[in-house]
């Protein structure tokens, strides 16, 4: 059994698949704090040697820590400083007291990543050259720094590796 997450539009596999045994014990899959989804389902694939009946599956969510604090308004955080605010995890690029998330060009940075670590492309997120995202289901490679610049374009900084 595995999870796949949809990002952007696309499934991706999230983490290693987790093996279902015969002794009925519930398998436990995890998807991590930071991976941003539309959507998450279980996949469950038939085995030869292992007779499946599903009447019923049971999802559970649960957060068993939280990964980042939440962004407090009234403190002040450091270059580097990571928060959680509506939704989302951010970093911030420099010393700042503003709210995450109000300018693609402010004092944060919002990380996403896809189920299988790579980064996706948010408008605030600044990327190096060499830097690979997903975007709209494509992976594109960073040819230079760029913050704010959409994957895509047929000018600018970024290059189509798959499709």
């Amino acid at each position: 059994m595995s999870l796949e997450a949809r990002v952007d539009g696309v499934w991706q596999a999230v983490g290693d698949p987790v093996p279902v045994t015969s002794d009925g014990a519930a398998p436990v899959v995890d998807l991590p704090a930071d991976v941003r989804a539309d959507a998450v389902r279980v996949v469950m694939t038939a085995q030869d040697n292992l007779h499946m009946i599903v009447s019923e599956i049971e999802v559970m969510a649960k957060v068993p820590g939280e990964a980042a604090p939440l962004w407090v308004a009234s403190k002040k955080y450091s270059a580097g400083a990571e928060v959680f605010h509506d939704g989302s995890y951010y970093r911030a690029t420099w010393r700042t007291k503003q709210e995450p998330g109000v300018s693609a060009y402010g004092s944060w940075q919002e990380i996403v990543r896809a189920g299988d670590g790579t980064a996706v492309w948010t408008a605030s997120r600044i990327f190096k050259a060499r830097d690979v995202v997903v975007h709209d289901g494509d992976t594109h490679r960073a040819t230079r720094i760029t913050r704010g610049e959409e994957p895509g374009g047929r000018h600018g900084p970024w290059r189509l590796v798959r499709s």
